[in-house]
């Protein structure tokens, strides 16, 4: 490292511990108020409330039905699809809220019917003449729990059984206030084998299963392992759970099955998953809304897939989302940006997208340009776009409070900002323009107001958007971050109850949010024949309909939903040291959905050329690489959106019978990308070599290295391989067939320019499937049928297509275009097209 690097890199070090001192460990005291909160509260004690009767409501043709309770307490009943059961607790003189999230348009909800009544039991099933589906055993002679069976075909004699999934669920309140939180409470089987999983943003191992989490949305700037709450709140998790047969002690076989959950609530939660066979969660606001997903199956996805049917499909993405992103708090001014262009062209280092945080703004107000820094961003702009860039800019939700600044002058006359409950006092937050008004995304207008807003940025080029500071944060002091006070209001939307107070909605305000801001940018970018793409910071479950988002707990949220993922490459805090940054760019380049280097303004300077020679070749070798790889890339990527598969997954999500899969050692160090490729990062300083478990695999299949196919391994087995600085542990399994450019580019669409060749991994396995997507990755023509999704039949390049009109897997740059083939273009019309 020169030297000036190296002082700069000591410098920002004090800067950093200095600035830790004076900063409040923000988890901690989130943590704390919530403890506080509850040890002030009695202990839960069970409001004994008995089954007094059941009816079906009529106005939803017999699709849901109503459990009435002792005092006016209801538990309202419905399923969905013959396996997710919807159960709403719902307190005395409280009607059902409505979901925000699920809409109930677009699932289908069973009718029901009584399987069977007892004097001690009833027993609902979803009317349908499928074999396998799920049902409800109410119990009437006690305090109201309930049982929730899921079919099971016994592998033995192929009969039809059903197995208890969730046993004795129980909603409690407190003696003293019925409208005090609620808690939950359910069994479900274990053996010692039982975990969870999922959960979105939460730190720590892949398992979830021995701690309690909290879901409040919070910036914890400087998190660590073991922070919680962060960002983002997702209440779905995933249930393992190991079923054996025995012979006596002798355990004849084990299968593992999958069911999950999720809590559709908006406010704190709590979940305690400390018991080894034990559910707990407190919710401090209603609604109550709990979804079952009763699947039973042997594959996790598939519980993946039904929350992803509840809460939407992710979008469709631009092609260049996909590419290598390169961010700073700040690139400032516009003459730097264009020198860090200037540097990936001339180092020869493939980059699509640079970003402008805070600083590109005039005082941090929100769809302004500075002045000073960035005098003519459409000039600037069409610069970045002549070479190749696309650009992405930051808009956090504080308007500042100016009199001359027209955003907040049109919120202000449109009643657009947030106010106290009782009171016609806005709510003031100090952010980083200093106060700042906050816009109310519950409301359909304001949504509307912030969208219009975006017509500003994309006049003058603008390509994608960066929603943050959302949860929403603001300052409680220079050196603490806060929330928005509990009793600030929201004005609903119809027909959820309005107004709410903050603390009730508080989990959905980074949502709604990308939301309005979503919306905005398509109906700006739609008439321009534009995808859009936007990402945020804070959100709650469904946020994937809308927007991607970046951390570090990549495989939570891709299996709780997500598809574009990425934590920042080098790390945000602190400083990176060369070694830090070839391995995390080795592994970002291959394995990140969203791959982006982005750094603090306070730490070294991270583009892939800061680290010395050695460390630029290793950026440039696996980045190019990732460029390769893109129709592969981009094929998972599309698979996610039309089918809900996660792109990238843990290990037991392909292999969920192995029991080696299930080993920290190995679930929290390696993943799946896509069902066939096994990257294993080497994650400890100085270790040039890494122990990898490869799982077990049938029809005498064998995992291949990715970099040399004819060395071969057995599944099933751990094995110890080379790890040089400049290498990364990539294995494939027999019988993929991998689609790459024959060599990389500057830019994505440029690789439409170059030839596709097929990469195969030894010989044909029935249970491998390769596939291969395109279209031109920039436009909405897709969705007039203007794409090819193929089979690959063999290497030779042999495709079947599958749907769609077909796509030209190469574009010819050609000056005398034949008006009849459809993949000659000119050069002017091919940079029209996609710069």
């Amino acid at each position: 490292m020169p030297f000036s690097s190296w002082a700069m890199n000591k410098l920002y070090t004090f800067g950093n511990k200095f600035y830790d001192l004076a900063l409040t460990k923000q988890t901690e005291r989130i943590k704390e108020k919530f403890e506080h909160l509850l040890k002030k509260q009695p202990p839960f004690e069970r409001v004994e409330k008995k089954f007094v009767d059941f009816q079906f409501l009529t106005d939803h043709s017999d699709k849901k039905i109503q459990v009435n309770l002792e005092d006016n307490f209801k538990i309202n009943l419905q399923c969905i699809n013959g396996f997710i059961w919807k159960i709403s607790f719902i307190r005395p003189e409280k009607g059902e809220y409505p979901s925000i999230i699920v809409d109930d348009k677009q699932v289908e909800y069973n009718t029901l019917e009584i399987e069977e009544e007892t004097a001690g039991h009833l027993i609902i099933r979803p009317k349908t003449d499928k074999a396998t589906y799920s049902k409800i055993k109410i119990y009437k002679d006690q305090a109201i729990s309930l049982d929730i069976l899921s079919s099971h075909v016994n592998t033995e004699n192929n009969n039809i059984e059903f197995l208890t999934i969730f046993r004795d669920i129980k909603f409690s309140v407190r003696t003293e206030n019925l409208l005090d939180p609620v808690h939950i409470n359910y069994g479900y089987y274990d053996n010692g084998f039982s975990d969870w999983y999922g959960l979105g943003q939460k730190s720590g191992s892949v398992k979830k299963k021995g701690h309690k989490y909290m879901f409040w949305n919070w910036d914890s700037f400087g998190h660590v392992t073991g922070s919680d709450p962060l960002y983002q709140s997702i209440p779905f998790g995933v249930l393992s759970t190991c079923i054996e047969k025995k012979e006596g002690e002798k355990v004849l076989s084990k299968e593992r099955l999958f069911n999950g959950l999720f809590i559709d609530n908006y406010g704190f939660q709590q979940w305690d998953l400390t018991d080894s066979d034990q559910f707990n969660a407190i919710l401090q606001s209603q609604p109550c809304n709990c979804y079952f997903i009763c699947n039973n199956t042997k594959n996790p996805s598939e519980i993946t897939k039904s929350y992803e049917y509840l809460t939407g499909k992710n979008q469709m993405v631009p092609l260049w989302v996909l590419g290598y992103h390169q961010c700073r708090w700040s690139y400032c001014p516009d003459s730097e940006v264009q020198s860090i262009c200037q540097g990936f062209r001339e180092k020869d280092i493939p980059c699509d997208v640079m970003y402008l945080d805070i600083d590109y703004m005039e005082g941090y107000r929100d769809f302004t340009w500075s002045k000073e820094n960035f005098p003519n961003p459409k000039e600037f702009l069409q610069w970045c776009h002549d070479r190749k860039f696309k650009v992405v800019t930051i808009l956090d939700p504080g308007v500042k409070i100016d009199d001359q600044y027209d955003v907040y002058i049109s919120g202000v006359n449109g009643n657009h900002f947030c106010k106290y409950e009782n009171s016609d006092k806005l709510y003031v937050g100090s952010v980083w323009p200093g106060p700042t008004n906050m816009p109310d995304y519950t409301n359909d207008a304001v949504r509307k107001w912030w969208g219009d807003w975006y017509k500003t940025l994309i006049d003058v080029g603008v390509d994608g958007f960066w929603n943050d500071m959302n949860c929403p944060s603001v300052k409680d002091s220079p050196v603490s971050a806060g929330t928005m006070d509990d009793n600030v209001l929201h004005l609903m939307d119809a027909p959820y109850p309005s107004p709410q107070l903050h603390k009730d909605v508080h989990n959905l305000y980074g949502s709604l949010m990308a939301v309005a801001s979503r919306e905005g940018i398509e109906k700006f970018q739609r008439p321009l024949n534009r995808r859009s793409f936007l990402f945020a910071r804070a959100c709650f479950a469904g946020i994937q309909k809308v927007a991607g988002t970046w951390t570090e707990m990549l495989i939570g949220l891709s299996i709780s939903g997500q598809l574009m993922v990425g934590a920042d490459i080098g790390g945000f805090r602190y400083n990176c040291f060369p070694e830090l940054y070839a391995r995390w760019i080795q592994f970002g380049a291959i394995f990140y959905p969203y791959c982006r280097t982005h750094t603090d303004k306070f730490t070294v300077r991270q583009e892939p050329w800061s680290f010395g020679e050695e460390v630029e070749n290793i950026a440039r070798k696996y980045i190019k690489l990732r460029y390769q790889l893109m129709p592969l890339l981009y094929t998972l990527a599309t698979l996610t959106h039309k089918t809900s598969e996660p792109m990238i997954k843990p290990l037991f999500y392909v292999f969920p019978q192995d029991d080696g899969v299930y080993e920290s050692k190995w679930e929290d160090t390696q993943a799946m990308l896509g069902s066939n490729i096994l990257v294993a990062p080497v994650l400890t300083e100085g270790h040039r070599k890494r122990q990898i478990y490869l799982p077990k695999l049938s029809n005498g299949s064998v995992w291949h290295d990715f970099f040399f196919p004819e060395m071969t391994f057995e599944g099933g087995q751990v094995i110890t391989v080379d790890a040089a600085l400049d290498s990364i542990p990539i294995f494939v399994r027999s019988g993929t067939i991998i689609p790459m450019r024959s060599k990389s580019a500057d830019s994505v669409y440029e690789l439409h320019l170059v030839p596709i060749e097929y990469k195969v991994f030894g010989n044909a396995d029935p249970e491998v499937k390769n596939y291969l997507y395109l279209d031109d990755g920039i436009s909405l023509d897709y969705e007039k049928g203007e794409f090819g999704l193929y089979e690959i039949i063999d290497g030779s390049g042999q495709l079947k297509l599958l749907e769609g009109n077909g796509y030209p897997s190469q574009l010819i740059i050609s000056e005398e275009v034949n008006s009849t083939t459809d993949n000659h273009l000119t050069r002017e019309a091919f940079d029209k097209k996609f710069y």
